[in-house]
């Protein structure tokens, strides 16, 4: 008999926490770098709409690798929970380091 939960171990628990840490740079990064391009730009509505698009798509797609890298369905969702949980751990310190920026040109 096949027992689900020892498919939810530490290996999944580290899968997840990487995969949403990797999710959330990406998003948070690249909302970084666009927000910081926009005084410069012709077109700040253009770059807004292509940005999101972007981000979007690869955060999507990122939870849905996630999601589909484990056999079982409580090892899918206990993946896809930790990913969420570090993607807003990254946000976290996007938004402390927005909030506190480095004082050195």
């Amino acid at each position: 008999m096949l027992i689900w939960t020892s498919f939810i171990d530490g290996q999944t628990w580290v899968e997840g926490a990487i995969a949403g840490f990797v999710i959330g740079i990406l998003y948070f990064g690249g909302l970084w770098v666009t927000v910081d391009h926009l005084p410069q730009s012709k077109t700040p509505v253009k770059i807004l709409v292509v940005s999101l698009l972007l981000r979007l798509s690869l955060c999507l797609a990122g939870f849905w690798w996630v999601l589909m890298r484990s056999p079982l369905p409580t090892a899918q969702f206990t993946n896809l929970l930790i990913a969420f949980l570090t993607l807003l751990i990254v946000r976290t310190g996007f938004t402390i380091a927005a909030r506190y920026p480095s004082s050195t040109p």
